[in-house]
């Protein structure tokens, strides 16, 4: 099912439309501005074709039964299309039309009721009130950002479509890449749980190892703890947000996808015991999210080297690490004499590393191999602070900083402080 939901061999959208206001049209041209290569089917009693596809007037006129149906009607013709497709044989659907749960109690009723034709006919559900899915196969999701996904990168499973967006605007800004985007919606029968249950039942040698969760509910807290573990113990890097433990923020929860109060010491105990880390704002999560890739995997080291172009974010950076539990050893003599020959007279040698602001990327390159050639027993991590004077070409720097991204067996996290001034290498580094 997992397959179905990420690499469908064809797609169907009932309720397809040329009107780009609406979720039919709009998810319409998204799947076909990113290149879907599988067949599209239409279904719109109004037209024979939609955006250049072409259209059937009902579901039970498709020439054959699609693996992922995208319902996006009316919510009180839902049910209707949901039962044609039962009986063509569709076993993976996903309802973008809202008006349900999240509307009123007879919304409610109607989703609960949905879900159960679901479980009876082995139909797979997401939604209602659904954002939709996104993939490298298919970019089924009809509003916000459509990044390009790659395999390898961070899969993200939530409640909310917009949590979605606002984050990735901030990640993409990092330049983080994602796998999948599955957005559960009202949850009538899929939640963010059982999606966690299907990664890890199918989970592989090549698939995503971070994964991030932005939930509303955990209905099934046991399930949700033996499958989070599952995936730790496979390798995978689990990272979340459980909105909705305060009275104002539930009261908002249940308003938005029916989503019920959770106690939040309840919610940090599940989460522990899980093994996955809690973050409170979307803005955390992103930054979890970076530091877990820049990792690559290596997450119990202590001991870091600071490099930076000037003295004091080095000092305040030195003083934070410290604060969290982490060391910033001092290097040995040679390390310094070697440094020392490379870098202009009056920077810093001994850890903070103060490259000063007339550093070039050819002496930071050096700097890099220096410590690695000299400190890798002693460092688990090269953390580089980065500004721009305007002294020397920061592409060159930004370049330095990749190479040993990628070729180092240190980790190395990069953080830049002048993004208006960098702008221009800061876009390229992405």
């Amino acid at each position: 099912m997992l397959q179905t939901l990420l690499a469908p061999k064809n797609i169907v959208i009932i309720g397809g439309s040329e009107d780009l206001a609406k979720p039919g049209g709009r998810i319409t041209k998204n799947i076909l501005s990113k290149g879907y290569a599988g067949e599209l089917l239409i279904v719109n009693p109004n037209s024979r074709s939609i955006q250049g596809v072409r259209a059937y007037p009902s579901v039970k006129e498709l020439p054959f039964a699609p693996e992922l149906a995208l319902i996006a009607v009316p919510a009180q013709f839902v049910r209707q299309s949901l039962e044609d497709l039962a009986d063509m044989g569709t076993k993976a659907v996903v309802i973008l039309s809202s008006g349900f749960g999240e509307l009123s109690e007879a919304g409610k009723i109607e989703e609960r009721q949905l879900a159960d034709f679901a479980n009876q006919r082995g139909i797979f559900l997401l939604g209602p009130n659904c954002l939709g899915v996104m993939s490298p196969v298919h970019a089924s999701k009809f509003a916000g950002i459509l990044p390009q996904m790659v395999k390898g990168g961070i899969d993200f499973l939530s409640g909310s479509g917009a949590i979605v967006d606002f984050l990735t605007e901030q990640a993409v800004k990092r330049g983080l890449n994602f796998a999948s985007f599955l957005i559960v919606g009202n949850s009538a029968q899929t939640s963010v749980t059982d999606l966690l249950t299907l990664f890890d039942q199918n989970h592989a040698e090549d698939s995503s190892l971070i994964k991030i969760l932005y939930l509303e509910s955990i209905k099934k807290p046991e399930e949700f703890l033996k499958s989070a573990r599952s995936l730790v113990e496979k390798g995978c890097l689990l990272a979340g947000i459980k909105a909705g433990t305060t009275q104002a923020g539930s009261r908002a929860a249940a308003s938005h996808t029916g989503a019920m109060v959770s106690n939040d010491v309840a919610v940090q105990a599940l989460f522990d015991k899980a093994g996955i880390i809690r973050v409170q704002s979307k803005l955390e999560l992103v930054d979890v999210a970076t530091a877990l890739t820049c990792a690559k995997g290596k997450l119990d080291g202590k001991r870091v080297c600071i490099i930076s172009d000037a003295g004091g974010p080095g000092v305040m950076l030195a003083d934070e690490l410290n604060r969290q539990g982490f060391e910033v050893p001092s290097f040995g003599e040679h390390t310094r004499t070697r440094l020392a020959e490379v870098l202009p007279r009056g920077a810093a040698t001994g850890n903070p590393v103060d490259c000063l602001p007339v550093r070039t990327g050819a002496m930071l390159a050096k700097v890099f191999d220096i410590i690695r050639e000299e400190e890798s027993g002693v460092i688990d991590y090269i953390l580089v602070i980065e500004g721009d004077a305007g002294l020397a070409d920061n592409w060159q720097v930004c370049q330095a900083i990749l190479h040993a991204m990628d070729h180092f067996d240190i980790p190395v996290f990069p953080t830049f402080c002048s993004p208006s001034l960098s702008h221009d290498s800061l876009e390229k580094f992405r």
